[in-house]
């Protein structure tokens, strides 16, 4: 059992890698530390691509520190061609989240268990990390199912749909719920105590 989000696939075609390169490396642009402008004229993705695998990032136009890296490493079949994606969050991202929890944690605990506190202050303190990890987990799942599906497309053939590259609206709306309820409550009971 992995409890670091990650996705692990594989794709199968009757293509030849050629064709599978050529068919990636139109949707992958050259990676770039800072996209300045807003233009959506540009390819899906950004990264590398080399005769033994590859290494992208969709670029997205909004906020996301959980957008998943891509690596992909091609097999050759002796009919057509393999290609091994494995979805992860970025090593940066992995320690911040530890850091940070460390540190809530680190400091919470000691005041559940040896301060006086109230009940449904502690379950508050103790929780509040739980369901953020939780929202961060589905915004990292979302952009995962996102680009899985692209590379389906992508590598089987099929073109790549247009779709928009924004978050849909009910994941947007989830997420400023989960934060605006998390907040309530945390000054309620900073208030009330």
């Amino acid at each position: 059992m992995n409890i670091l989000p990650s996705r692990i696939f594989t794709l199968k075609t009757t293509a030849p890698l050629v064709q599978v390169k050529q068919q990636l490396a139109k949707h992958i642009d050259e990676p770039k530390l800072v996209r300045w402008n807003v233009s959506y004229n540009h390819a899906p993705y950004q990264g590398t691509i080399s005769d033994v695998g590859f290494e992208i990032r969709r670029i997205i136009h909004y906020r996301n520190s959980f957008l998943p890296n891509i690596q992909g490493r091609f097999e050759l079949l002796p009919v057509g061609t393999a290609v091994h994606i494995r979805m992860q969050l970025h090593p940066l991202i992995l320690a911040f989240m530890a850091v940070w929890l460390g540190i809530w944690y680190s400091a919470t605990v000691p005041m559940t268990f040896l301060g006086e506190i109230s009940p449904l202050m502690k379950i508050g303190m103790l929780g509040i990390p739980l369901v953020a990890c939780g929202v961060f987990l589905g915004a990292f799942h979302y952009e995962a199912e996102r680009s899985q599906r692209d590379l389906t497309q992508i590598v089987t053939g099929q073109g790549l749909s247009q779709q928009p590259q924004r978050m849909p609206p009910v994941m947007r709306n989830l997420l400023w719920g989960y934060v605006a309820i998390a907040v309530a409550v945390f000054l309620h009971y900073v208030l009330t105590s």
